[in-house]
C-alpha cells in the first residue's frame, strides 16, 4: 500500500473568516487532487488548502477547481450532494477508522453532514441526524476565468477533538466533477477503487 500523506496544517491570527482570495491563504500548503482511482491528474485542475485560528478556535478550508459551469441542482440540507458536483471531507478526529465525519458543500453551498460508522461486520452506516454546528461554506464562482472558488469555516466545537499543536487527525479529501453526463471522481490519495469510503487510505491533517 501507498505511504500515506501528510498535510500540516498552520495556525494563524485572522480577524475573521480569510475571504477566497485573501493573501493569509499564502501560508497554507496547496494540495492537488487527482483521480481517485489512477491516480492521474484529472481533467479539471483541482486542489485544497487547510489553515486554523486557534484564537478563533475554527479550521478553515478551501477549494478551488477550474470550471466553465457548474453542475447542482440540489436546494435542501443533507440532499445526496454527491451525486452532481461537491467537495468533501472525511474527518477521523479520534483516529479511530471506524467512525468519521463526513462534511460536503455543493458549487451553491447547500450542505450535508453526517458521521460514517462501520459495524463488526464491516457495514457501513450513515447518520444524518448529526449536524456540525456553525459550519460555513461561501462559493464564489468566476466564469469569465474558468475557476470555482469555496471557503468553509468549520467552528471546532463541531469535532470531538479540538484541533492543537503536535496532533494528527485522519483525513479524506474529495471531489466529484461532472462532465456531461459522466463524472470524474477525484482524492489527495490514490483510492484504486471508485469509492471514496476506503478510510484506511486517508492521509494525515498534521496540526502545526
Amino acid at each position: 500500500m501507498e505511504e500515506s500523506a501528510h498535510y500540516l496544517c498552520p495556525n494563524a491570527a485572522l480577524k475573521e473568516t480569510p475571504a477566497a482570495h485573501d493573501s493569509t491563504w499564502d501560508i497554507a500548503q496547496k494540495a492537488s487532487l487527482a483521480d481517485a482511482v489512477t491516480g492521474d491528474a484529472p481533467v479539471r485542475l483541482t486542489t485544497f488548502q487547510i489553515l486554523r485560528d486557534d484564537r478563533q478556535a475554527k479550521i478553515f478550508v478551501r477549494f478551488q477547481k477550474e470550471a466553465d459551469q457548474v453542475y447542482s441542482n440540489f436546494k435542501i440540507h443533507d440532499e445526496p450532494l454527491w451525486k452532481q458536483e461537491v467537495f468533501e471531507l472525511f474527518v477521523c478526529d479520534d483516529n479511530h477508522l471506524e467512525t468519521y465525519k463526513e462534511l460536503q458543500s455543493s458549487p451553491w453551498d447547500v450542505l450535508f453532514d453526517g458521521i460514517i460508522s462501520y459495524d463488526k461486520q464491516g457495514k457501513r452506516h450513515l447518520n444524518v441526524s448529526w449536524h456540525a454546528a456553525g459550519w460555513e461554506s461561501i462559493s464564489h464562482f468566476d466564469k469569465n476565468n474558468g475557476r470555482l472558488t469555496t471557503v468553509w469555516s468549520i467552528p471546532y466545537d463541531a469535532f470531538d477533538t479540538k484541533p492543537k499543536a503536535g496532533i494528527s487527525w485522519r483525513l479524506g479529501v474529495f471531489a466529484v466533477n461532472q462532465n456531461g453526463e459522466s463524472q470524474d471522481l477525484l482524492s489527495w490519495q490514490k483510492l484504486g477503487r471508485p469509492n471514496f469510503h476506503l478510510p484506511e487510505r486517508f492521509g494525515y491533517l498534521d496540526f502545526e
